[in-house]
């Protein structure tokens, strides 16, 4: 005969793991900042959006099972950025994150502001695009970035 006290152990044991397996998978449930899903994504998009605070983007992570690690961090904080940017275009966030071209492209596209592109020609065209004017590409101060700008406006034409 199986001795009572052992199955009680043995239960509990069992229930420890499952437990700590489903934390595993799961995540812990009180990190705020943890995605788990596209709708923890979105949450934390908003929240950073409602709270007027780009910093709550830098402190997204995957968690769970299928884990994450730096690169898929920062694709979330990325996706985050391009979703705060354009709500708040003045605050110029996209300089935090450096050579976020996606996210220079959200800032501007609702900004229209090249000041924000620093030197990057993608930026300039991006505006340019916007304006309809090619002429925007010559505000940079390089020939070799304006003749890029202007191809990327062309691009971005279909020519």
């Amino acid at each position: 005969m199986v001795n009572k006290k052992f199955i009680i152990i043995l239960s509990i044991i069992v229930l420890v793991l499952v437990i700590l397996g489903a934390l595993f998978i799961y995540g812990l449930p009180f990190d705020r900042y943890a995605v788990r899903s596209g709708a923890d994504e979105i949450r934390i998009q908003d929240l950073a959006i409602q709270n007027k605070d780009i910093s709550i983007c830098d402190k997204m992570h995957f968690t769970g099972f299928l884990g994450g690690g730096d690169g898929y961090d920062d694709q979330l904080v990325s996706s985050c950025y391009r979703k705060y940017a354009p709500a708040f275009p003045d605050e110029n966030v996209c300089s935090r994150r450096l050579n976020d071209l996606s996210c220079l492209e959200a800032e501007v596209r609702v900004s229209k502001d090249t000041s924000h592109c620093s030197n990057f020609a993608y930026c300039f065209a991006v505006v340019a695009e916007i304006k309809k004017d090619i002429t925007v590409c010559n505000l940079m101060k390089d020939s070799k970035l304006q003749q890029a700008c202007k191809e990327q406006y062309r691009k971005f034409l279909g020519y």
